[in-house]
């Protein structure tokens, strides 16, 4: 190899296998492709691999696609298809249809989404338009400017993200509700789901457990007299709640400081991030900010939405 102006030598790396490549770090990986011809129908079913995806036409309605790498789609999501990557996700058309549910572990690209539910783990970027969409996004919502006459907006529907979302109108003048939300990202609030199904399963035995003691709190001096006063033949089974009990204290404890410590990240996150409607936010928008809500009285041109002490502000962007 000869260098190139500046002394530097150009690198060249080569791979056994086709496929995509992706940088993380200093590491270049090569993941296999499954490169499909046509469309996602009867004729081929449904398609579940452990590589990268590339379908030249559309999922067609009611077929699934799972794959444990990328997915990218050369045209749309027909009502009723569903599609689970564990890296990203790339629609070169648009996702429709009341039950058509797309999740990535990654980023998520689309032209746009109409009457359809989605979410990634990181970004969300739509080229033209959200209709009557559920979106949620770990990382940030984009809607860009496209050619279609909605370019840049989001209608109906709720949209939440939890890095920001940025968007050229919110609502409209005909429809009766949009949702804009920053929230918990979808992975931190299964985390804290799973967490209070943990609190609320421990206190309702621990409950059951002092209705089966006769006690109505945690005492170490009555154990210890319950436990002189009951007949050797039944010490085990009481002894055996006496541990239950001990172990669902000791869960509940946990599950509470492990909630609380992902209810300050999530707050902490919801500070950080802004809904900036570049164009009009219209009077049937809903802004949600963690547990605030600011519904607007009246249409607003170019506003910065944000979380402060006192609640949810606006101000002219900047």
């Amino acid at each position: 190899m000869s260098a190139p102006a500046g002394g530097r030598r150009t690198k060249y790396f080569y791979s056994k296998i086709d496929g995509t490549v992706k940088v993380r770090g200093n590491t270049v990986l090569v993941h296999e492709l499954l490169t499909i011809e046509g469309d996602i129908d009867y004729a081929l079913g449904n398609v579940d691999v452990g590589k990268d995806v590339y379908i030249t036409g559309s999922v067609r309605s009611g077929f699934t696609i799972r794959a444990k790498g990328s997915i990218a789609i050369g045209g749309e999501v027909e009502p009723g298809g569903a599609i689970n990557a564990q890296g990203d996700v790339i629609v070169a058309g648009g996702i429709v249809g009341d039950h058509t549910s797309v999740v990535a572990l990654g980023n998520l690209q689309a032209k746009f989404v109409h009457n359809s539910s989605v979410m990634a783990r990181g970004d969300i970027v739509v080229g033209s338009y959200l209709l009557n969409a559920k979106i949620r996004a770990g990382g940030k919502l984009i809607v860009h400017s496209g050619d279609a006459s909605r370019g840049g907006s989001i209608v109906g529907g709720d949209a939440f993200a939890a890095a920001g979302i940025r968007a050229a109108r919110c609502g409209s003048v005909s429809t009766g509700h949009t949702v804009l939300g920053i929230g918990p990202a979808p992975d931190l609030a299964a985390k804290m789901r799973k967490l209070e199904s943990s609190i609320r399963f421990c206190q309702t035995n621990i409950l059951r457990a002092f209705r089966t003691l006769s006690l109505h709190e945690i005492n170490a001096a009555q154990f210890k007299a319950m436990i002189a006063r009951t007949a050797p033949s039944k010490r085990k089974q009481i002894m055996q709640v006496l541990r239950q009990l001990k172990g669902l204290t000791a869960t509940k404890e946990k599950s509470v400081r492990l909630r609380r410590q992902l209810d300050d990240q999530a707050a902490r996150s919801i500070r950080q991030a802004e809904i900036r409607s570049l164009d009009t936010a219209f009077s049937d928008t809903e802004i949600h900010m963690g547990d605030e809500k600011l519904a607007l009285c009246e249409d607003v041109v170019g506003r910065t939405f944000f979380l402060t002490d006192s609640g949810i502000e606006q101000r002219p962007l900047s």
